[in-house]
């Protein structure tokens, strides 16, 4: 995460760049692209646990738990029925 990551580690493509290029890939019918992004960042930004590591940039427990949730989600709607949560 940014306010962990060490200097030498600064994102050699933005963010945003990122997600735009996912966004306009989300575009073809074909492909069903999950945000976890925004979830993550939510639960960045209300302090409660963090969701990385402090030593690098992979997702611990909670992060994981958060993905895990969205991509579960996005199964539901797709499938049109209740997936079954780990």
């Amino acid at each position: 995460h940014p306010e962990f990551r060490p200097r030498r580690f600064q994102e050699s493509v933005p963010l945003a760049t990122v997600r735009s290029t996912f966004a306009q890939q989300s575009q073809d019918p074909s492909i069903t692209w999950v945000d976890v992004v925004s979830p993550l960042l939510q639960a960045v930004a209300s302090g409660a646990e963090p969701v990385y590591f402090r030593t690098d940039t992979h997702w611990n427990s909670v992060g994981g738990a958060i993905a895990c949730r969205e991509l579960i989600a996005a199964m539901q709607r797709q499938c049109q029925q209740p997936v079954a949560a780990m």
